[in-house]
Order: C-alpha cells, then structure tokens, then sequence
C-alpha cells in the first residue's frame, strides 16, 4: 500500500504542476451546495470574454427560470487578481436545482431550499465519528478498525519528570495525522457544545447511535471523556498524546503502533479544560445528571490547582517535546478569563466573576480579533454578555467592541477591492486561513443572536459559507465530499491508504496559506501569487490541505444556526 501511494504522490506532482495559481477563465462560480431562501443569492462570473450583460438561470430540465443583469465588482491583483461581476438573483425564491448560464460559462449545479445546508451539516458532523481515536468506526463504506490500542499504556515523555503509564485511549484524532492535543479539542468541543446550547440541533448523524442524548451533544463527548483522562488527580492536565516523528504517518489508524508519549501540563490546558467541563456541566444535566455533577467536579479541581499555580506554567511558555508535539502557548490569561467566567455562568458563584470582572481588563478592546485554540477571549467575552447576573456596563462594552469589528468586516467584504466578498484580509490567508474565516462567520452568527434587527450579520455570515462551499477563486469546495468539485486530495491519513477512490467525507482542509509552508506549495506556487490561490490539491501540500477538528468547528456553529 505504501509503495502504492508512493507512486501515486510522484503522478500527482507531475501532474498537479501549476494548480495552485491557475486563473479561471469565464467561470460562473457559485455555492455547490446552495442559497436559502430570503437570503441574499449571489454568484460570481469570473474573468468573462468579453462584457456580459445578462445571465440566465435554468432548472433541470433545461428552462430559464430568471434572467438577471451583470453588474461587474472587481479584484484585480489583491486577493485574487481576477476580474470578478455579480450575478445577483436574490429576488428568486422558487425551491429547485439549478445551474447559471452566462454566454458560454456555466456553473456548477446548486439548490435553493430552506433545508439546503442540512445535509452538509451532517456530513461535516460525520467526520468527527470518523475521526475517533481507540475504538472501530463505519459509516457506509468508510471504516477503520479499533486504533491505538496501546495507548492504553501511554508513557510519559521523560522531559516531564513523571514516571509510569496511564490510560489515554479515546477522543479524536487531531487532523490528518494520529495525535491528540487538549487545548484545541477543547477549543473545537466548546464550538460544539455552544452550537447545541444556543440552537438546540438535535440533527442525527451517528451510524447506529440509538440514545436519548442528541447526537451533536453525543459526539462532543467523545472529546470530553478524553479530556477527562488527560487531567491529574491534583487537578493538572497534560498537553498532548504524540509520538516521536512525522515518519509514520502514511499508514491506517490501526496500523500504527508507534509509542505513544503524554506530555507535560500546562497552566493553559489545564484552564481551557476548565471551561469547557463547566460548559458540559450546565448542557448534560438535562439528559445525564450524573455525568454532569462530574463534569462539575473536575472543572472546579482544575480551577483550584489554578488558584495554587497563578504563574504560567510552563514558565514563559510551552515547548513542544517531540517533533509531532504542537499547539503551543506562552499565555494563559484568556484561558483562565474563560474558565473563571464558564464556572460563574455554571455555578453562579460570584468568586469566578469577579476574577473576571479583575482580568478583563487586560485587553483595552474585548473584542477586536477572531478566537482560535491559542487565543480563546473572544469566548470568554461572549460568554460573559449572555450570562445573567454579570455587569450591564461591561456587557455594553463588549457588545459595542465585537460590531465594531463586525462593522469593519462588513466594509471589507463589500469593498471593490474585494471581488469574492470574503471576510479575510490580505494578510490573514495563513496555515488554516477556512478556520480563520469560519470563526468570522461564528462571530457575525453572535452578533446577530445578541441583535436580531442585525440581519446584515447573519448575511455575511452564510455569506463565508458560500466561499467555503465552491463561491472563490478556484472554483472549489474545501469541504470533502460537499459540492461537485471538491477537496479530492486531502492530507489525511486515513483517505490515503484505504482503497477508495475518494477521500472521507466532511473534511474542512485548511485553505490558502501565502507563507507556502510546505515542499510541494514552494514547488508549485510562486512567490507573490495573491493570497486566494496560494492553494495546491495535494495530499502532501499539508500546509493548505490537511484538514483539522477545529477547522470543522466554527462551520458547524454556524450551520447549526442555520439548519434549526
């Protein structure tokens, strides 16, 4: 199999030279998936022959259904250097399939319906299932066996000092790759947990899952159940679950029995551990008291060992102990803001808002960035506005400060220089540049539930869907398995050496990166290439293509609110 995929690579450089700066030509560039009804309904004609006029859009059966006006935007060399027009048929609400035609350019096939994002809701959902770590999973004709099964005797890396082994079977695997790490699965799991909390999805997804807790709670789980083995009986949590070298990695789950190493624990694991149980505390006890109370227990024992260690641990921040180790921090002040105030929303107990209340000051704008695993405020903040019982003045501040970035991205995706309407600047397309703009999109959803006269809001954030479902300047869907052209190539283990010829589904990849931080982008990719081609194809590209659960995470945020 090896020798096999081997091969395939060597056929796939020769043969992918140069896709990562293609330019389309007179191309209707649409959301593979669809357009929901009431919603604004755009697509994008890309450098057209020529000067259209008009574009038409027809059903299945190859009749014209709306006729609409070209209206021409722009981009021209900075973000994606192509001439873009607007093909605007909002007005067009009838539930069907359709494609566009402009001249000779015709889109791919897309939906208008009020269910259109449901089934790419659970699909993405779906890769969570198929990304589970130590027992066997199938979905259809995906499936691996029981994996890592030695991780029921994970040693510890001898750089922490601890001696012995300990049970750490469970969760998911992170990304393309076998390892586990605490900060960004509880990062992923609380965009999960909130996702329930504020829409109550209780989509099913889970093959043969047949229990009363809702599905998207079910598998959120999966992530806190091992989080729960990651944490030390003084209240502590390790780092990560990693093994020595990238070497192995082109193999099957079960396959791989490479010595599994705990890592040392941190003061911004062990805080955003905290939160995230406090979260499950309040969500479970409806459907699992017990589990609940336990969740409970274990964020006040983190909380407490907080309390005794106030300093940073490690001092001046974490190093990674092997070469698969990551996620590194050298702060946890947003975690502890978060944790302090996920206890008070749990507990009501006023000590963990007034930490808060001390803290937030820290930062003389609450809200003036997107989260991501290594910088989690922007939680803590909205946590803080929809709680009960906190500070009325401190919850005007953070509303004002998140619109007012809110406000910003909105003149952003509208600007002439913005010819796709994506929420990202020019220098934020980096390593993960989807889970960048999908936590945009998360933030527009959350300015939008704290004020629904806001629709704008809720529009730029579907908006970013289209970009991820097809609507951008390669014509593609970063989603595996969504759209009619999408992802094919992931950096994903599990897609390369099974023997199916595609790759597993719901996998959001981690998009355009301009600092081209692996061989094959270097290769392929020139430098100065604009930033929304600064993309490869290629299941050794892993700096663009691997996928990662926290880069599903704020998609499913934001699909969920729209599939309630």
């Amino acid at each position: 199999m090896q020798m096999r995929k081997t091969v395939l690579l060597g056929f796939l450089i020769i043969s992918l030279m140069g896709l990562g700066v293609e330019t389309l030509k007179n191309t209707a560039v649409v959301d593979q998936v669809g357009y929901l009804p009431g919603f604004k309904k755009i697509a994008f004609l890309v450098n057209p022959d020529g000067s259209p006029v008009k574009f038409k859009i027809m059903d299945t059966g190859g009749n014209v259904v709306f006729e609409g006006k070209v209206e021409k935007k722009t981009d021209e060399g900075y973000l994606s250097g192509d001439r873009v027009y607007i093909l605007d048929f909002s007005d067009f609400e009838k539930e069907g399939e359709y494609t566009i035609v402009c001249g000779d350019a015709k889109s791919y096939p897309f939906k208008i319906s009020e269910n259109v994002y449901s089934d790419a809701f659970k699909l993405t959902m779906v890769s969570y299932y198929l990304q589970r770590c130590g027992q066997k999973v199938k979905c259809g004709k995906f499936h691996h066996e029981t994996c890592h099964t030695q991780e029921k005797e994970a040693v510890y890396h001898p750089a922490t000092g601890f001696k012995g082994t300990k049970d750490v079977r469970g969760g998911w695997h992170d990304a393309g790759n076998y390892e586990k790490y605490v900060n960004n699965a509880a990062f992923t799991v609380a965009h999960l947990l909130l996702a329930y909390e504020l829409f109550k999805i209780d989509v099913k997804f889970i093959p043969g899952y047949t229990d009363d807790l809702p599905h998207i709670l079910a598998e959120a789980k999966t992530g806190l159940d091992w989080l729960m083995k990651m944490q030390r009986k003084d209240g502590s949590v390790h780092h990560s679950v990693v093994v020595e070298s990238w070497d192995y990695w082109i193999c099957k789950p079960g396959e791989h029995k490479d010595k599994r190493y705990i890592t040392s624990i941190t003061s911004f694991d062990t805080a955003a551990f905290a939160a995230v149980m406090a979260m499950a505390a309040r969500l479970y006890e409806k459907f699992d008291p017990e589990y609940a109370v336990e969740c409970l227990r274990r964020a006040r024992l983190a909380w407490g060992w907080l309390e005794n260690h106030p300093e940073m641990i490690p001092a001046g921040g974490y190093e990674p102990l092997t070469e698969t180790d990551g996620y590194e921090d050298n702060s946890d002040r947003d975690e502890r803001l978060w944790a302090a105030i996920e206890l008070f929303a749990t507990t009501d107990e006023v000590k963990y808002r007034r930490y808060f209340e001390a803290k937030y000051k820290i930062w003389s704008k609450t809200i003036d960035y997107f989260p991501y695993w290594g910088d989690v405020r922007v939680l803590a903040m909205l946590r803080y506005y929809f709680t009960p019982g906190t500070d009325r003045k401190i919850k005007e501040k953070i509303k004002k400060d998140l619109f007012t970035f809110l406000d910003s991205r909105l003149r952003w995706i509208n600007s002439e220089d913005n010819g796709y309407g994506v929420a990202l600047k020019f220098d934020e397309f980096w390593w993960g540049s989807n889970a960048n703009l999908g936590e945009i999109a998360f933030m527009f959803v959350m300015g939008y539930t704290m004020d629904r006269t806001r629709k704008e809001y809720l529009e730029a954030a579907v908006e970013q869907l289209h970009y991820l479902f097809g609507r951008n300047a390669l014509n593609l869907s970063f989603v595996t398995g969504v759209g009619s052209n999408a992802i094919m190539n992931p950096h994903h283990g599990p897609s390369i050496t099974d023997d199916i010829d595609e790759p597993w589904p719901g996998l959001v990849v981690g998009g355009p990166n301009t600092d081209r931080e692996d061989y094959i982008m270097e290769k392929m990719v020139p430098e100065n290439t604009p930033p929304m081609k600064c993309f490869v194809d290629h299941v050794e590209a892993y700096s663009v293509n691997e996928p990662d659960i926290c880069y599903n995470a704020p998609w499913e945020f934001v699909l969920a609110s729209l599939c309630h």
